[in-house]
């Protein structure tokens, strides 16, 4: 009876939503392809269905400035372009 009520009210999985999405910013002094693997693996967890586009996207914003400057001039649609 006790793990039923555990499992009925407490719960381990947790929950992303865009706004926690929008949050996540690259470390300092880390690879940015641990970041796009991390920030990818959070975003399917997002109880928000996100296109790619969309995802890669708003991965790529909160990436070092002079990355995201030269994502400006290709702008990639998956997150293998993304990490390429």
């Amino acid at each position: 009876m006790k793990s039923k009520i555990l499992n009925r009210f407490y719960s381990t999985s947790c929950v992303i939503s865009i706004i926690e999405l929008t949050n996540i910013r690259q470390w300092n002094n880390k690879l940015v392809v641990d970041y796009i693997n991390r920030w990818r693996a959070l975003s399917l967890e997002c109880k928000d269905q996100l296109s790619e586009a969309l995802a890669v996207e708003m991965c790529s914003q909160e990436m070092d400035w002079d990355i995201l400057y030269a994502l400006q001039v290709n702008k990639p649609k998956t997150f293998q372009e993304l990490a390429t």
